[in-house]
């Protein structure tokens, strides 16, 4: 006779079936066998961490699993002490992983800087913005914020914004950006102040836009040609008579962004005013005119049109023939010395005499030729009257 024992047959266990995400696939095997010594497992495209032989190794699954949806596993029992092998099947499923798509970059205005963003985001049930030190309104959370950048965004130029998945499920979070691109802003300059004459008003104006494709002027007046930086303008009769006239460059193309304007003040002044005196009748023998002329808001005037000439010239207002004036006052009676000769006279021997009024030459000239003046002098009413209305000044 012969004993035959039969011991009990191997047993493996691959585990549950499982659901993973595809970017989030990496799988914890919880394998277990019994009667053998161990187990190996096979059937997957991918890699085992450790090894194959480890019973809970870490599986991650090729791309071609994630990309087909599934992968399916065998564990087969090893060190069977005589039994035959046995195996046991475990299948896994792989969901899609998020995406999230922060839109286009884009370009904007540093004086129209707010942009309506456009993320996306799938799989996951929402998305978060980031990235930015600006200000998302209403809140970071919404896909389609409109985002204001900082100043020192502005000035730096551009901005980078991240859309990162939330609500991910078992898959991990996914994120993309944009950047936002931040152009100047258009630079009007409509030039300096500047002066015109109420007779002469027009004015060259000499305006400068940059970061536009033009600039176009405004006023109460009219231009030669307003869409030209340097055109003449010419005030209206209502800023002629005010003395004063505004104008305003406004950038034009100015793409993305907002116009932008500056203003120029034409100071308009008086017409000079110009009087040439009343008309004269002279005698034949005794022809030389005393001109009489006036002058206003100019600086002088000169005199033209007669065939004679002028004394001391032609530019002096109250010019005189001089020789004629001359004669005129020796006719009366008036003669003519030098300076050595006038000091001789007695007048100039006497003490200065101060009256109430101040020095009088008058005084000494009547006591140096014995005249004793009346004291207090003796003013003529028309004197008098002109004295008082100084006095009540």
């Amino acid at each position: 006779q012969v004993l035959i024992t039969f011991t009990a047959s191997p047993t493996a266990h691959a585990g549950s079936d499982g659901v993973y995400c595809a970017n989030n696939a990496a799988i914890q095997l919880n394998g277990s066998v019994t009667i053998a010594n161990g187990g190996t497992w096979s059937g997957g495209g991918g890699t085992f961490t450790p090894n194959a032989n480890t019973l809970n190794a870490v599986y991650t699954p090729s791309l071609g699993e994630i990309a087909a949806g599934s992968a399916t596993l065998t564990l087969t029992t090893t060190g069977n002490n005589g039994c035959t092998p046995v195996s046991d099947n475990v299948s896994f499923t792989f969901t899609p992983a998020p995406t999230a798509h922060a839109g286009a970059d884009a370009s904007i205005c540093a004086n129209n800087a707010t942009f309506q963003l456009n993320g996306s985001v799938t799989v996951a049930t929402g998305g978060l913005w980031s990235g930015g030190a600006g200000s998302f309104s209403p809140n970071s959370g919404v896909l389609n914020a409109v985002y204001t950048p900082t100043a020192a965004e502005i000035t730096a130029g551009s901005v980078t914004l991240t859309l990162t998945t939330v609500g991910n499920g078992q898959c991990s979070p996914v994120s993309d950006q944009m950047t936002l691109t931040i152009t100047p802003a258009p630079l009007v300059d409509a030039g300096l102040p500047v002066q015109s004459c109420a007779n002469n008003p027009s004015v060259q104006l000499t305006g400068s836009v940059q970061n536009a494709g033009g600039g176009a002027w405004t006023g109460a007046g009219t231009f030669s040609n307003p869409n030209s930086l340097s055109p003449i303008y010419t005030p209206s009769a209502a800023e002629v008579l005010a003395g004063t006239a505004t104008v305003t460059l406004t950038s034009t193309g100015n793409g993305l962004c907002n116009p932008v304007s500056d203003q120029v003040t034409i100071t308009i002044t008086a017409a000079p005013v110009v009087e040439a005196g009343p008309a004269q009748s002279l005698c034949a023998n005794n022809v030389a005119a005393q001109l009489a002329g006036a002058v206003t808001n100019a600086i002088g005037g000169a005199w033209s049109g007669g065939a004679g000439s002028f004394s001391p010239n032609a530019n002096t207002l109250n010019a005189d023939h001089l020789e004629a004036l001359l004669s005129r006052l020796v006719d009366r009676g008036y003669r003519f010395v030098n300076l050595e000769e006038a000091l001789k006279d007695p007048a100039y021997q006497l003490p200065e005499q101060h009256t109430r009024h101040g020095y009088s030459w008058i005084r000494r000239w009547q006591l140096a030729a014995g005249i004793k003046p009346p004291w207090p002098p003796e003013l003529s009413e028309k004197v008098q009257e002109r004295y008082n209305a100084l006095q009540q000044r």
